[in-house]
Order: structure tokens, then sequence, then C-alpha cells
């Protein structure tokens, strides 16, 4: 409680928002909890490849005929848009953390519309695949992983957006980092899984010696 102008007035204080921690006492158990919820997800996605890696195995041909690889030129405009919206998340961050102008909004903004962009290319390169996803293993590791690439980068987005709308209403600030920080950390752990999974769908060789 604060006393202004004689009057007793509520301090303000953010339900979801929490306070910077000091250095010295180490991270808080919110940062703590987004680091072993990572770990987790990283132990299924190196799951998942490792599916996809043993699919590929013994095939005589990947993919086989009829089917046709793809180009990979969709996967790394999205993973080069994922990164370049995460430099600008980051941006936002060390702003904010220093109270600078431009207001970081901006930069959360375009990083919202970057990992956006993301999204919608991955998605327009699954749409646009010419098999489906039972055809084969192939099919199945192309189709399943790069939705799973878009899914994570699509939580990004919805990331970005929670923090951006919290710095509006006043919830986010200097002072009250955690929603951000852990927003940040997200945003480098899911682009760099992404790429991962996209480089097991577009780099795994042909057995049959081709690319």
């Amino acid at each position: 409680m604060a006393v202004a102008g004689g009057g007793v007035v509520p301090a303000t204080r953010s339900r979801t928002a929490h306070p910077v921690v000091d250095p010295t006492r180490g991270l808080t158990m919110g940062m703590w909890g987004a680091i072993l919820l990572l770990i987790v997800l990283t132990t299924g996605l190196v799951g998942v490849a490792a599916a996809g890696l043993y699919l590929h195995t013994g095939q005589p041909a990947w993919p086989p005929p009829p089917l046709e690889r793809p180009g990979s030129w969709p996967a790394v405009i999205a993973v080069a848009l994922a990164i370049a919206g995460n430099v600008a998340a980051t941006a936002a961050n060390l702003r904010l953390r220093a109270d600078a102008r431009p207001a970081p909004s901006l930069l959360l903004l375009v990083s919202g519309v970057l990992l956006t962009t993301s999204v919608v290319v991955l998605g327009s390169d699954i749409a646009a695949t010419p098999f489906h996803w039972a055809d084969h293993a192939y099919a199945s590791v192309y189709v399943v992983l790069t939705a799973i690439a878009a899914s994570l980068v699509g939580v990004s987005v919805l990331m970005v957006a929670a923090v951006l709308v919290q710095r509006l209403v006043g919830v986010v600030d200097s002072g009250r980092m955690l929603e951000a920080d852990i927003t940040v950390v997200y945003l480098w752990w899911a682009a760099p899984a992404a790429a991962v999974l996209l480089g097991v769908v577009h780099l795994l060789p042909d057995p049959g010696g081709g690319l």
C-alpha cells in the first residue's frame, strides 16, 4: 500500500509477471520450471528424430519412386525467419530490461510477424507436398516432422503475443521480467529444435546414392 495525497492507494501487482530476482541469488522457481520443461521436451524431440532416422534405415530409396523429394528452400526460409524473430524478441527483452526507447512493444510486434510468417511458410510447404502423409514412411517423416517444427515456432508466436499484451497493459516492465525472460529462453530453444527436425526431413541421404 502507498500513501498519496492523504489517501491509501493499493500497490499495483501483476498476477503473472514477477519481479527480477537478484542474480546472486540464482534463478527463480519459474525459470527453473521452464528449463526443466524444455529438458523434457528435448528428450521427446530426440525420440521423434530418432524415429525418423529409424524409418529411413534399410529403405532401398529415400524417397521411393514415384515420390519426389520436395525442395528445401521453404525450410531454410522458415528457420531464417524464426531466427530473425528471435533476434527481435531478444532485442525487445534487453531494451525492456534497460527501460530503453523506442518502446520494446514495436520489436515484439516485429518478432511476432516474423515468427508467424515462419509458421505460414512451413504450413504452406506441408500443403504443397505432392504426397499424402500415409503414402510411405518418407511421406510420414516429412509431414509429421515439418508439422512439429511448425508447432514449435507457433508456440513462440503465442508466447511473444502474450508478452506484448502484458507489456501494453503495463504488467511487464523492467522490474517484472519473468515472462519475457522465459519467452526468450523458449524461442532460442524452439528455433534450433525446429531446425534439427527439418534437417532430418531434408538432409537424410538417399540409400541408393542420390541426394
